[in-house]
């Protein structure tokens, strides 16, 4: 039935290593980026040495209460251990960017030697420590966004749960979930297509889009939706092979709130932010506020992260260059550009992803559907 009518992976990780580091590295001269248009994020680069660990993927234990009225975008939540015995202590570099390095910690004793916190099944924390000046401001936008999410116990079941900003670290602590949206579509794209992946899509799909509405009716716009930013939480784990990812069940969960803004012409950003191949065209405009990211781009930028699902890469993979990337993400045609290549084209058929996310990469903003609309078709689609 069609849904609308007219009408480089990165590498496992678990346990952490011997090597425990109490406070983060020297802070790097930054470099210029190759891509002026990405915000400081999450770092997509993992650290070999670091493996996963089943428990660390388990939802907080500490969800936040609601509250009788919701803060706002001008309050921040810092970091406190549950236990004052304790403190956040890092144990081993995940992951490095341009902006920020993330460290998995745990809180810890301050009297429990090394092997007694390796013995200990303590809490996995991720902790997003932040480089220079330009990138702490980013992070505390961030950290009060995720704030004002986290004062709303729903939250937990969108958005990453976040524990506060830590001012000894200069960075942000949330939980660890291992899993991205991202791995998950490069483990099928070295095997056949199969009916995991396909079974695995629908309901994946249908969360991510609620997530996408519960943000937008919080007034709150992402500005980077893809792959990387959208962490997958296990509520059943499955069998196979190493990761264990056939026949397991995942909760979508957004990440990375580093480009997000509040949805008030009151309060526009400084400038454009995303990553290319997942932008909508209307953002290569060189003028405001006419690129100003928008619950629009951002339903955009979910159809191509859920294309990306589906053929285990961009839709822009095969461009030549640079240049020809960034015309073919303006040109507005993702699924046609997508099924230039004979293997994404059968995997687009098989899929039907076509008609899942028709009305979401319309080329002109004002004829996509919102978060709203695309989850309630969804629902009505999947109910026939």
């Amino acid at each position: 039935m069609r849904l609308w009518q007219s009408s480089s992976p990165t590498s496992p990780k678990s346990l952490f290593n011997d090597t425990v580091s109490s406070s983060a590295p020297a802070t790097p001269d930054l470099e210029y980026d190759q891509f002026p248009f990405t915000p400081p994020d999450t770092p997509i680069t993992p650290c070999t040495n670091f493996t996963r660990s089943s428990i660390s993927d388990k939802a907080s234990t500490r969800l936040p209460k609601r509250l009788g009225e919701r803060p706002d975008l001008t309050t921040m939540t810092y970091f406190q251990p549950e236990d004052p015995a304790t403190e956040l202590r890092l144990e081993d570099q995940i992951g490095e960017g341009q902006w920020s390095v993330v460290w998995g910690a745990t809180c810890v004793s301050r009297l429990e030697t090394l092997s007694q916190r390796r013995m200990s099944r303590t809490k996995l924390l991720a902790v997003k420590v932040v480089k220079g000046k330009l990138a702490t401001e980013v992070a505390l936008n961030e950290a009060r966004i995720l704030s004002y999410f986290m004062a709303d116990f729903e939250a937990a079941e969108h958005i990453v749960p976040f524990h506060g900003f830590s001012p000894s670290f200069n960075g942000l602590v949330m939980d660890f979930i291992s899993l991205t949206l991202e791995d998950f579509a490069h483990f099928f794209q070295g095997q056949k297509f199969s009916e995991e992946l396909l079974a695995q899509f629908r309901p994946i799909a249908q969360a991510c889009v609620a997530g996408l509405d519960y943000t937008h009716r919080h007034d709150i716009i992402h500005g980077d939706i893809k792959p990387s930013n959208i962490l997958l939480r296990p509520i059943e784990q499955g069998t196979g092979l190493g990761i264990q990812l056939q026949g397991a069940r995942f909760q979508p969960v957004y990440c990375d709130f580093s480009a997000a803004r509040y949805n008030s012409p009151d309060r526009p950003p400084n400038e454009s932010a995303g990553t290319y191949d997942f932008m909508a065209p209307e953002l290569f405009t060189l003028s405001a506020p006419n690129n100003w990211t928008t619950c629009a781009s951002d339903v955009y930028a979910l159809g191509i992260t859920f294309l990306y699902m589906v053929i285990g890469q961009s839709p822009y993979e095969h461009a030549h260059n640079a240049f020809q990337r960034r015309a073919m993400a303006m040109s507005a045609s993702p699924v046609e550009q997508a099924g230039s290549d004979v293997l994404s084209a059968m995997k687009i058929q098989q899929s039907g992803v076509e008609q899942w996310i028709s009305q979401a990469v319309k080329a002109q903003s004002g004829q996509r559907c919102t978060a709203s609309e695309w989850k309630w078709a969804m629902m009505r689609a999947t109910s026939c």
